[in-house]
């Protein structure tokens, strides 16, 4: 019998989750706060932007890499992730400029431009939640990360994760974000167990990253990830949705949780076998 061995993808495999995870949220926060005009939350996403740009340029200090970015600038994944992380910062700190953040107010624009700004913000945010989650899920060798759920469990979870940060910085909004809190943690559960399903009974790549998952290597971050994130979340929410404390311990809860999600998701990539074994893993 041959056996070929799975080859984990280890390019950038330690900056990505952080890289992910800001990425992601930081864009939730924004356009949670921008809905509601709470200018401190726009400052921090925007803050947590710069974060995310400064990990880019973390990867373009490999000198392989910043050839590759420089001279195929227009199919790298990083220049076009770069780009619109630039174009984000230019419009929401403009748009922050005429924002009350903290009492203070830069300048006052005509409604005209607020209103250009306040779009052209939310497009580019929009944008940056999106992108991560499509370029780990247009990666076709890696079978558990080319589905079509991964992107949505990215954006579900950064939106709910970004629902309860907002709220813990303006409590008086929980009783108005809680039906949207619900509908984001319903579409990430949905979506994570058919990502797992789909993976499951796809190729032998699909079904091992699964089994690492649910009961092999990374089956621990998994399943605090699932706990912090999905669980604990839904009970806290339905004991005491309005008690103030419950959101701070809910927040803290679900940024852990989130990012063990994705940490788990990244580290779980493995390649398709050049040679398939005679004999395939069993369904988990």
């Amino acid at each position: 019998m041959v056996t070929i061995g799975f080859r984990a993808q280890k390019e950038w495999v330690s900056e990505r989750p952080p890289a992910i995870f800001v990425g992601t949220l930081a864009p939730a926060i924004y356009i949670v706060s921008l809905f509601y005009g709470i200018g401190i939350g726009l400052l921090i996403a925007w803050i947590l932007v710069v974060v995310k740009l400064l990990i880019l340029y973390g990867f373009t200090a490999n000198k392989a890499h910043q050839e590759y970015v420089v001279n195929r600038w227009r199919t790298s994944w990083v220049s076009r992730g770069a780009a619109g992380l630039v174009l984000f910062l230019l419009f929401a700190g403009l748009y922050i400029l005429g924002v009350n953040v903290a009492g203070i107010k830069v300048i006052t624009y005509l409604p005209a431009i607020q209103g250009v700004l306040f779009a052209l913000s939310l497009i580019t945010a929009g944008f940056i939640m999106i992108y991560d989650g499509f370029v780990q899920a247009v990666n076709k060798p890696i079978t558990f990360w080319a589905n079509g759920s991964l992107p949505i469990i990215f954006v579900s979870e950064a939106a709910f994760s970004g629902i309860l940060f907002v709220d813990s910085l303006v409590p008086s909004l929980i009783s108005n974000n809680l039906p949207y809190a619900d509908i984001t943690l319903t579409l990430l559960a949905y979506s994570l167990s058919l990502q797992l399903w789909t993976s499951n009974n796809n190729d032998v790549a699909g079904r091992e990253a699964v089994r690492k998952l649910i009961k092999g290597e990374l089956s621990g971050f998994f399943w605090a990830a699932v706990t912090l994130l999905l669980i604990l979340p839904a009970i806290l929410t339905n004991i005491a949705p309005y008690y103030t404390p419950i959101i701070y311990i809910d927040t803290a809860l679900t940024l852990i949780g989130m990012y063990l999600m994705i940490y788990s998701i990244i580290r779980v990539g493995i390649y398709k076998p050049l040679i398939y074994p005679w004999s395939y893993p069993a369904r988990v």
